[in-house]
């Protein structure tokens, strides 16, 4: 019986940008996942500020950027939970949900993953999935973290024989887009080009994030 792949990618989108579509459609690839999850989350633990948008904009724009691409959904079981979000939750219930012989792919970037054992109950987290290390622009990872991750080249196979429990570098070409700077952009009435036209449309028809359009917009 053949194991099902699915990969698994959290986040606030706050807003969702070309750079996080780009970064989940490479990693499905190079994995060769079945389906990857995007999961936005409603208040992150490690995050003392909130989201700029509420959990249900949020949400609205990621259905705007994926509408028309073939292999991601949206899966929103955080956003119904109170108070912190924990990835260890998340991935307990996916376990519960799609079985034993599922392999679960939990994506996260280099600065991400150096704070990565510092992760609400992060031994379990490594028993229920497979760790996908994303490299980002501008982050090295230190050399004791990099010699456990294991090349992207043997992923494939790893994952098509175990379902958890391996760490893995993926050098995708992420694309050096910073969602504080976008929310920046809009704030000073500027549309960035990094944002789906979709998404960009829903923004500026709602003067989301203080947009407020610009002579030249």
């Amino acid at each position: 019986m053949s194991i099902k792949k699915v990969g698994v990618l959290g986040g606030t989108f706050d807003p969702v940008h070309k750079g996080h579509i780009q970064m989940a459609l490479e990693a499905k690839a190079v994995l060769g996942l079945d389906e990857l999850r995007l999961i936005p989350c409603h208040q992150p633990y490690h995050r003392e500020q909130a989201p700029s948008l509420s959990s249900e904009q949020r949400l609205h724009l990621l259905s705007l950027a994926i509408r028309d691409i073939d292999g991601l959904m949206i899966d929103d079981r955080e956003l119904a939970r109170e108070g912190p979000t924990y990835t260890v939750d998340t991935l307990l219930a996916l376990r519960q949900e799609l079985g034993d012989n599922c392999a679960l792919v939990l994506l996260m970037g280099v600065d991400a993953y150096q704070s990565f054992e510092r992760w609400h109950r992060w031994q379990e987290i490594e028993r229920l999935a497979h760790i996908g290390v994303i490299t980002r622009p501008g982050y090295e990872l230190a050399s004791t973290l990099a010699q456990k991750l294991l090349p992207y080249q043997r992923a494939q196979t790893l994952i098509s024989e175990h379902t958890a429990g391996e760490s893995l570098l993926l050098p995708l070409s992420a694309m050096p887009i910073s969602a504080t700077e976008v929310r920046a952009q809009l704030a000073n009435g500027q549309m960035p080009d990094t944002l789906s036209a979709p998404v960009a449309d829903f923004i500026r028809d709602n003067r989301l994030y203080g947009f407020t359009p610009s002579e030249n917009t």
